[in-house]
């Protein structure tokens, strides 16, 4: 297991999930921004026009 935190809403978080867990916050994979189906439309208060993946 790893240290990971949320893509969309990240967190000073620092206990050990692996990528399959859910965030608590959006319900999201840890891992869903590294298996390419399912690129985010906003991170933030930012807006993804175009994905490259």
């Amino acid at each position: 297991m790893e240290k990971y935190c949320c893509f969309i809403c990240p967190k000073s978080d620092y206990e050990e999930k692996n990528l399959e867990d859910l965030c608590p916050n959006c319900s999201l994979p840890y891992g869903f921004p590294l298996n390419g189906s399912s690129a985010p439309k906003v991170i933030r208060d930012f807006h993804v026009e175009y994905s490259t993946v």
